[in-house]
């Protein structure tokens, strides 16, 4: 059946790694772990002392990709470019970062997961 107090676990990071999240998680709150996989379109400022990321539209987001290249972050399992335009390191995800998040999960035995639109 359903889980007493679900704990939500969500798959946006700005410090730390997405895989040790959820393996904490895991071993605090055992079953009762949803996993939500929130598709990211932050845009974080530099110099950034509080890592607080501005969420940004699809357009500002394909803007920015289309004249950055990206790369993948394995740490927060997500593509960032760097937005010298608006000093910053824009941090999102695509099909393929979003099945990363779901092999993450599905390997450490989470069988909770809510997928939310990008």
């Amino acid at each position: 059946g359903f889980p007493q107090n679900p704990v939500l676990i969500s798959s946006q990071l700005c410090g730390g790694r997405l895989e040790e999240r959820l393996q904490d998680a895991l071993e605090i709150y055992g079953d009762r772990v949803f996993f939500l996989i929130d598709p990211m379109r932050h845009l974080v400022p530099l110099p950034c002392p509080n890592a607080e990321p501005v969420h940004i539209s699809i357009e500002q987001s394909e803007n920015i990709r289309d004249r950055s290249p990206s790369f993948f972050c394995d740490a927060f399992c997500c593509q960032y470019c760097v937005d010298t335009d608006a000093k910053g390191v824009h941090l999102f995800d695509t099909d393929t970062t979003i099945e990363k998040k779901l092999h993450i999960a599905q390997s450490l035995g989470i069988e909770n997961i809510l997928l939310l639109p990008t």
